[in-house]
């Protein structure tokens, strides 16, 4: 059943898919649910035994794995994150500023939002604020399986060309849409994270195109003339229409936090436009140009996901490619902020770019690890049943599962408290909050899984 911009179909998402070969006259909804026994899955691309060329019309993509874990996983995280800043315990809780002695201390510092600069001393980054670029990572992962797939299936360009606009379209939308849930007119804003991936989505389409190394190359300018597009505005100065809004004291910084050529242009171009939100609104310092680093992070999964379709490698020295790789972009990052400039997840800054992506492959191979090399996605199931309904678990995250999280522990509290034999602490009760909140959404993805019923663009 078609619905205009959405479609309710009866197979997986589309975008990450592994080949099997099957009759050709094979109904796509006849492909059972995740935990099923006769569901394999390891007639994979990822699999050393393919061969692209021999591939025939008379092929339905599998998921891949691992990328379904990736994603399930960045919607724990989220949906914890989210539960914990919602909770009515969280003001009572004692949280004592940077000291991450405590475990209550640790989980205040990876679910607030960075001051400025994102990475702390030992290279430390806040979990929140991997989230965003984890998604961008993993969108570029989804869009090469998802344009072999389209190839395979013989789908005309102009055809494949309308699906990635309509996805655009609706993820901007969205985008917008939520920026204004709280605002008495539209918020003509384009730094909500559904905004910045549907624009990254277009540009990586457009942009993964010929050998690798075109689209490192592509990487490598996009990323430069971000660079020095920043560096060579410095000092911003600002008109005086616009000179009451709080500034960063060193205004010769070229990144500093709201005196930084992105923030002015944008404050300038969008103030065309109606209802454009106050100065308090835009105190976190995102701008609408952080579709231009977050391109390049898109790209850094694609290519990521082309290396592990190659089948001259096996499992294991993909592995070991994948933690390498990891490895070598996050010294890579740490070099850049030392060197070119600051790590700023808000404004995604080269370096931030590198470090995300460093981090983000890294996750990635362990996923990989666990599904494709140990071969165990039946242990992780639910978080890959989350994984294919991403975007519905992402929107209900917003609200719903923290809700139903903490109706959950209401009526789970006095079976509690007899159990623990007193008074439940405000500590465990707001961890019970975040996990009761978890197991609303992986009860969400299992209905919607058993049903066979996956919500995509």
């Amino acid at each position: 059943m078609r619905l205009h911009l959405f479609e309710i179909v009866n197979e997986p998402m589309t975008g990450t898919y592994r080949l099997a070969q099957e009759n050709a006259n094979q109904r796509e909804d006849s492909i059972p649910p995740a935990l099923s026994a006769s569901r394999s899955s390891y007639a994979s691309p990822l699999s050393e035994s393919e061969d692209d060329g021999k591939s025939s019309r008379g092929t339905y993509l599998r998921r891949v794995d691992s990328i379904d874990l990736f994603r399930g996983s960045l919607l724990v995280v989220l949906i914890l994150g989210t539960a914990y800043l919602s909770s009515p315990m969280r003001s009572s809780l004692p949280i004592q500023g940077q000291n991450l002695a405590t475990w209550i201390s640790r989980l205040e510092f990876n679910t607030a939002p960075s001051e400025w600069v994102s990475l702390y001393a030992g290279g430390i980054v806040r979990v929140r604020d991997l989230v965003l670029s984890g998604f961008l990572f993993v969108s570029g992962l989804s869009l090469f399986f998802w344009k072999r797939r389209r190839s395979r299936m013989d789908d005309h360009p102009v055809s494949r060309v309308g699906r990635i606009l309509k996805r655009t379209f609706v993820l901007i939308v969205l985008g917008i849409f939520l920026q204004s849930l709280h605002s008495e007119y539209t918020r003509w804003v384009l730094t909500d994270a559904l905004t910045i991936i549907g624009i990254s989505w277009f540009l990586t389409y457009i942009l993964a195109r010929g050998p690798k190394w075109f689209q490192l190359v592509m990487v490598a300018l996009l990323l430069t003339c971000y660079a020095v597009w920043f560096e060579s505005s410095a000092p911003v100065r600002y008109p005086d229409e616009l000179a009451a809004i709080p500034v960063n004291p060193d205004p010769e910084n070229a990144w500093a936090y709201q005196a930084n050529v992105a923030d002015l242009t944008d404050r300038i171009w969008m103030s065309r436009l109606p209802n454009q939100p106050d100065a308090e609104f835009r105190l976190i310092g995102r701008t609408s140009f952080v579709f231009i680093p977050a391109t390049a992070l898109m790209l850094f999964g694609y290519l990521c996901a082309s290396i592990l379709s190659d089948s001259s490698w096996s499992r294991w020295p993909k592995f070991i490619g994948l933690c390498g790789a990891a490895a070598a972009l996050i010294l890579a990052g740490f070099g850049a902020h030392v060197y070119l400039g600051p790590a700023i997840e808000k404004l995604m800054s080269p370096a931030w770019v590198l470090l995300a992506a460093g981090y983000a492959l890294a996750w990635f191979a362990v996923c990989y690890l666990v599904c494709e090399v140990c071969r165990c996605s039946a242990l992780v199931t639910p978080l890959r049943q989350m994984g294919r309904n991403s975007l519905l678990i992402a929107l209900t995250s917003l609200s719903l599962t923290g809700w139903l999280g903490r109706e959950l522990w209401k009526h789970l509290h006095p079976l509690a408290e007899r159990l623990a034999g007193g008074t439940i602490s405000s500590e465990f009760t707001l961890l019970c909050h975040m996990v009761m909140a978890v197991l609303a959404a992986m009860l969400i993805a299992e209905i919607l899984d058993r049903q066979r019923i996956h919500i995509r663009l």
